[in-house]
């Protein structure tokens, strides 16, 4: 009897240290063991292999995270710069395209004040060559001297002619080079003070009238007393001769 006890003890003896072998394979080593057994009870089954590519895939996972959100934040960027440098073009457009209007609007005034002087110029021009044949005519007409006082008498209308085209040219460029200083001071005003301004000084240049002043030294030419005189002579000369 005492035998057959001896060898049960050995035989549950050898199966003991077969099942701890055993467990110490599935397991690992004891430092393992005891944090497996301290963080959750219920994998105490899982092998070591698995365990390490579960922190693997975990670690993985988190440096691909890490890697998203870096390009998320370098793409933010690039966005926040496209957009900064959008914006300073636009301006710099905005600006260049009001620049460039002013100049044409600049420009535009100026043409039509020198449109409307122009427009003045040709019609004095017109109305002194009118009154300068009528003159002819007229001095045609009552003319009966000799050809030499007759063209003496045709240069000096010329002569005062050209010297109030002269005039009248010196006053147009004198307002237009006086407008086109004076642009940028008074850009700063609206277009209607601009407007009544520069009417204003063309009326009273107009009121003025500075081509009337040939009609003075016209007169005394009209009313000469050369010709009766002359025709007196010839009609003297007739009875005369009769």
């Amino acid at each position: 009897m005492a035998s057959k006890e001896w060898l049960k003890r050995i035989i549950s003896l050898k199966k003991d240290k077969e099942r701890r072998s055993k467990r110490k394979e599935l397991i690992g080593p004891p430092k393992i063991r005891n944090r497996i057994s301290n963080v959750n009870p219920i994998i105490v089954c899982i092998p070591v292999e698995h365990i390490a590519a579960i922190r693997i895939q975990k670690s993985f996972r988190g440096f691909m995270a890490r890697k998203a959100l870096h390009r998320l934040k370098l793409v933010a960027k690039m966005k926040m710069l496209r957009e900064g440098n959008l914006a300073k073009r636009q301006t710099s457009i905005v600006s260049s395209h009001l620049r460039v209007w002013t100049h044409l609007q600049t420009e535009i005034r100026a043409r039509r004040v020198s449109m409307v002087v122009e427009g003045h110029l040709r019609r004095r021009k017109i109305e002194n060559q009118s009154k300068l044949e009528e003159k002819l005519q007229s001095l045609e007409v009552e003319w009966s001297g000799g050809p030499e006082s007759k063209e003496k008498a045709l240069a000096r209308i010329h002569q005062r002619e050209e010297a109030s085209e002269k005039r009248e040219r010196a006053l147009a460029y004198a307002f237009s080079h006086q407008w086109r200083v004076n642009s940028n001071m008074m850009h700063k005003w609206s277009g209607l003070e601009l407007g009544k301004t520069s009417w204003a000084w063309t009326d009273r240049w107009i009121a003025s009238r500075p081509w009337e002043s040939r009609k003075g030294p016209n007169r005394p030419i009209k009313g000469k007393s050369t010709t009766k005189p002359r025709r007196r002579s010839h009609g003297s000369a007739e009875e005369d001769q009769t």
